[in-house]
Parts: structure tokens; sequence; C-alpha cells
């Protein structure tokens, strides 16, 4: 019984660190007729027209590519990537 605590323990303590440490999913949607600027995390900029959708993950990295998903219409000012 101790064995089978200490181990269900263990794997509980785990996925909360897991969970914790996982890319949170980032949404700016915008209403009809209203423009924003969104800051990416590497520094790009992005101005959302109205009644779209920007998705991206709150952490990037230099060994994965830069991904976002748009729906609707958006203004892109890339910064350059380290190499």
């Amino acid at each position: 019984r101790v064995a089978a605590s200490l181990t269900g323990a263990v794997l509980l303590a785990g996925a909360s660190v897991w969970y914790a440490l996982k890319p949170k999913e980032q949404r700016v949607h915008t209403a009809y007729g209203e423009n924003r600027s969104v800051t990416l995390p590497d520094g790009s900029t992005v101005l959302l027209n109205g009644n779209s959708t920007l998705t991206f993950t709150d952490t990037w990295d230099d060994e994965t590519p830069r991904e976002v998903w748009l729906d609707g219409e958006g203004y892109f000012t890339v910064t350059k990537q380290r190499q």
C-alpha cells in the first residue's frame, strides 16, 4: 500500500510539473471594426484587422519554428531570427 501511494504521489507531482511548464496557447480576437497591435514572443508585431483571431504559444525558442495561426486579416512586421 505504501509503495502504491508513493507511486501515485510521484506521478501526480510529475504531471503537475509538466502541466506548469507546458507552453500556454494565447488567443487574441478583435471585434468588428476594431484594430489591435499584438507583440509576439520574438518581438515581431501583428496589426489585427476587425473580426480576426491570432493564436500562438507564449514561449518560443531558437530551435523550433515560429508558428502563428491567423483567422482573418493581419499585417505582420517580423523580426529577423538569430542564427
